[in-house]
């Protein structure tokens, strides 16, 4: 389905490649938890009925007091978050369980065998949902220490995101440029912008842009930024005849949208009284996943920082006031909430969320200073913009 469909003038085009594993960038960790542990973690979520959950209905019999649980694997365009267990140790290798038919049952999926190369055990593979084309990914196996215990576990870090490449003649001059995604959420490109012959595909980078962010300069003009987000066969620049304004352009170095809000407590802010702090937007709700994952980092990020000019602000997009002050109370969260439901909130439409977590870093001065979606790496950012002179290290 190719985004902006709509749009009537005529447009710059550029087809790309075959998919590349990207195995540097982008990532996310899986930590497994011990079973007993995994167990009182699922216990709240399958009292709430989640349906971007599939429970574990099943598990393989014979393992190992080594294997640890997990229940947010995920393939391709799914959009439940799928069970999965890891045994083994580094002597004898490590064998993956994870519920790629997605029926809550692990026995009936072949086990997934790790190799040991470059020091580290590693597996990458294709996996077919039906007939359309496999899913790449590269899983490689790491060791973290979940929140609230004290010992490292084993756990998946997860390349998924493959990046196509193309030409597209900009301006009088053919610009090398990329698609990165999977199957169903092409929502990232890239492009050869310092004509280095190298495409910086790390978010944060001057030539790396989300679907989200709707625009892209090139040459002193901007373009409306339009991508085949299904296949990622295709790439449109609109060309715009005027140059956005700086408080539309969502990227490290201009300024946010402004914008009030009202909190729970009925008390009215403005986001540009916060200047002078280094302040975290967080737009999130109760049933996302990832949402949830990070909130006792944040909470731990917090509570050490808010008293050296840090703010989080949370901004929900779907939950009622009465079910999110009980779990705001229950996971300690004390920093500012606004429900902002999303549908026709003008928050969530002129930050261009139409996903969750999201997340806004924006600094002392006021200026945007990342941008992420999904937790990843998020606090440690948080922590140094706060305190550069920390040693703390906050994987989240």
């Amino acid at each position: 389905m190719l985004m902006g469909e709509a749009s009537q003038e005529i447009a710059i085009e550029g087809v790309t490649g075959e998919r590349i594993l990207l195995t540097s960038g982008e990532s996310s960790v899986l930590v497994g938890l011990p079973e007993d542990l995994y167990l009182k973690r699922v216990a709240p979520i399958a009292a709430r009925g989640s349906k971007n959950v599939l429970l574990m209905k099943k598990r393989p019999v014979q393992l190992s007091p080594q294997a640890r649980f997990g229940m947010d694997f995920k393939v391709e365009g799914e959009i439940r978050y799928l069970g999965w267990i890891v045994d083994g140790n580094e002597k004898d290798g490590y064998v993956l369980y994870a519920d790629l038919n997605a029926n809550g049952d692990l026995t009936d999926d072949s086990p997934i065998r790790f190799e040991k190369e470059n020091g580290e055990y590693a597996r990458t593979f294709g996996v077919r949902k039906d007939s359309s084309s496999p899913g790449l990914m590269k899983l490689v196996i790491v060791h973290e220490t979940p929140f609230g215990e004290s010992e490292p576990s084993t756990g998946v870090r997860v390349h998924k995101d493959a990046l196509r490449k193309g030409l597209i003649r900009v301006g009088g001059r053919n610009i090398s440029f990329g698609l990165i995604g999977i199957p169903g959420a092409y929502r990232k490109a890239v492009f050869d912008l310092n004509g280095d012959g190298e495409l910086e595909c790390i978010p944060g980078s001057k030539e790396f842009f989300h679907l989200r962010e709707q625009f892209v300069r090139i040459n002193e003009t901007d373009y409306e930024l339009l991508i085949d987000t299904r296949n990622g066969d295709e790439l449109r620049l609109k060309p715009l005849p005027v140059l956005r304004a700086e408080t539309e352009v969502l990227r490290p170095g201009y300024p946010p949208p402004d914008f009030t809000f009202q909190d729970l407590e009925g008390k009215t802010h403005r986001l540009s009284d916060y200047r002078g702090k280094v302040v975290l937007l967080d737009f999130w709700f109760m049933s996302c996943i990832a949402c949830q994952k990070i909130i006792p980092q944040m909470v731990q990020t917090y509570d050490k920082l808010h008293g050296m000019g840090l703010e989080i602000i949370g901004i929900n997009g779907v939950d009622d006031e009465e079910t999110l002050r009980s779990f705001l109370a229950e996971k300690k969260i004390t920093w500012p909430q606004t429900i902002q439901f999303k549908t026709d909130s003008p928050v969530f439409k002129r930050y261009r969320v139409s996903a969750a977590p999201i997340y806004y870093l924006i600094d002392r001065d006021g200026k945007i200073a990342v941008q992420r979606e999904g937790g990843e790496g998020i606090l440690a950012e948080v922590v140094r913009l706060v305190d550069p002179s920390s040693d703390a290290f906050t994987r989240p």
